[in-house]
């Protein structure tokens, strides 16, 4: 408040109908005429980070296997959809509900974007592996 002192401010009344732009702009969006192109899209932007990853197949293989034994709940959960409300989702899986619109499965991986996710188990494996290029 102190800081506009400085200013000669006038505020006037002026009816909604009159405010055009304002009420333009404070409606909800379109939603989309074509959600199965966009699924289509994103689908085949994944399939993409998952072949160029820079990791052998062999390792894709055991993250994909870790994944599956630790990681279960989490892939069902985005592959089923999440809850409207974070309270409702599975208490172990709460961590996640911040990050799900980034979280995908593709081909037994699990992405946040476009990283992996890497099970607990192999945390310190690749932590080290990625020191090693250090």
């Amino acid at each position: 408040m102190l800081k506009l002192q400085k200013y000669d401010i006038q505020v006037t009344y002026r009816p909604g109908k009159e405010m055009i732009i304002a009420d333009t702009s404070s409606r909800d969006p379109l939603t989309e005429t074509e959600p199965e192109a966009s699924t289509a899209y994103i689908d085949c932007q994944v399939h993409m980070i998952i072949q160029n990853l820079a990791i052998s197949e062999q390792k894709q293989e055991e993250i994909k296997k870790s994944t599956k034994n630790e990681l279960s709940k989490l892939q069902s959960r985005i592959e089923i959809g999440w809850p409207e409300n974070r309270g409702d989702c599975e208490i172990e899986l709460r961590e996640y509900c911040d990050v799900r619109e980034t979280l995908t499965v593709d081909e037994g991986l699990i992405l946040k974007s476009e990283q992996v996710l890497i099970p607990s188990s192999m945390r310190k494996e690749m932590l080290e592996k990625i020191h090693e290029g250090h």
